[in-house]
This record gives C-alpha cells, sequence and structure tokens, in this order.
C-alpha cells in the first residue's frame, strides 16, 4: 500500500529567515546543506540562496505541494524526488526518464529519482545510472527517504562515486523500512559500516 502523511509542523514552522542569518557562520562552514519542504518556503529560499552563494552542495527532497520556481532549481544540485513527487511536479514528458530531462532542462545539476521497491534511478544529462531494488521487506516505509539521501550524501561527502553512495543508500533505506518508526529504524554508522562489505557483494541485488 501507500503511506498516508499528516504534518505537525510544530518547531520546524519556528525556522525564520532571521533565525538563519543569525546561525551564518555556522551555515558557511558547511560543505553540503539537506533540504526538505517542512519548513516556511521563505526560509527554503533563502537559505538556498545563501548556499549557492557560499558554494554549499544543496540537495532537496521535494513534496508534492511544493513547486521550485526555476531561478531556484538552477541553483539546485541534487533534486532527489520519489517517483509520485516527480509526476505530480513535473507535467511534462510520460516517463521518470523524460520527466527527469525537464528538470535538467530548468537547471537542476542532478536528479535522483527513488522508486521505493525499484530502487533509485539518476542522471545528470551525461550519465545515467539505475539502482535496483533492495530484497529487504519493507513494513513501514516512514524516515526511507531521509536515510537514502542521509547515506547517499554522507558517503558523497567522504569521496565516494555517485553509484556506490546510491548503492549503498539504497541498501540502507531498506534496512530502515524493514523496521517501524522514523529515528528509532534510521542504521547507527556502525551498523552502515558493518553490511558495506555484503553491499558491494550483492551488487545491485540482482
Amino acid at each position: 500500500g501507500e503511506s498516508t502523511i499528516l504534518v505537525y509542523p510544530g518547531a520546524n514552522y519556528d525556522l525564520t529567515k532571521e533565525y538563519i542569518d543569525l546561525n551564518l557562520n555556522l551555515i558557511k562552514k558547511c560543505k553540503y546543506c539537506l533540504i526538505s519542504p517542512e519548513i516556511p518556503s521563505a526560509t527554503i529560499y533563502h537559505l538556498i540562496n545563501i548556499c549557492h552563494e557560499e558554494n554549499i552542495t544543496i540537495f532537496v527532497k521535494p513534496s508534492n505541494d511544493f513547486l521550485f520556481d526555476d531561478e531556484i532549481l538552477k541553483k539546485i544540485d541534487y533534486y532527489i524526488p520519489n517517483k509520485k513527487e516527480l509526476f505530480s511536479l513535473v507535467k511534462k514528458g510520460r516517463t521518470k526518464e523524460e520527466k527527469a530531462r525537464v528538470l535538467l532542462k530548468k537547471g537542476v545539476k542532478n536528479v535522483i529519482v527513488t522508486l521505493g521497491e525499484n530502487g533509485a534511478y539518476f542522471t545528470n544529462g551525461f550519465n545515467e545510472y539505475i539502482c535496483s531494488g533492495s530484497n529487504i521487506k519493507a513494513y513501514d516505509t516512514t524516515g526511507g527517504a531521509d536515510s537514502f539521501i542521509a547515506t547517499f550524501a554522507t558517503f558523497l561527502s567522504e569521496g565516494v562515486d555517485i553509484n556506490t553512495s546510491m548503492k549503498i543508500a539504497n541498501f540502507i533505506a531498506g534496512i530502515t523500512v524493514s523496521r517501524f518508526g522514523a529515528q528509532k529504524a534510521i542504521p547507527f554508522r556502525q551498523e552502515v559500516e558493518a553490511n558495506i562489505n555484503r553491499i558491494m557483494e550483492e551488487g545491485d541485488f540482482k
């Protein structure tokens, strides 16, 4: 089945532009910035503009109801929707590949479409890569995308190539959705390290 999500924003909506400005010294030290549209839109745009000016790599996990304008899309390095979000947000094109190319033409540098049990698809207009799904049974998809993006960004930041980082991220997302809950389901780094050999041996889980 498909998940149904209700959002109670709570403290997320207290993350204002002013708060960002008060912490610019921390932001400017960052290499990567991961953004989810669960904070005020004005804050998102402000933060993306700052990160773009500071050459901080920007990862965005979009939602079905948040449409970025073209000027902001040009500043996004990694745009990572799931398939449902991609088809909701991009009206042109019939396939995930065609819709991803629409985003690239608008200026997004890299597009990754997470496909649940079917893995993930990457394109940057020059290279394409399909990471097939894991054979881990899903029980609760909460936190799956969060663990995928966090793992992917972590390994990229450590110099691991995109294909391998996606492969590891896909496996860790599989572990996350095999457990119930959100934060408590996401593996610690030690569990990631313990499974690296298995991930590499199994390749793309074919």
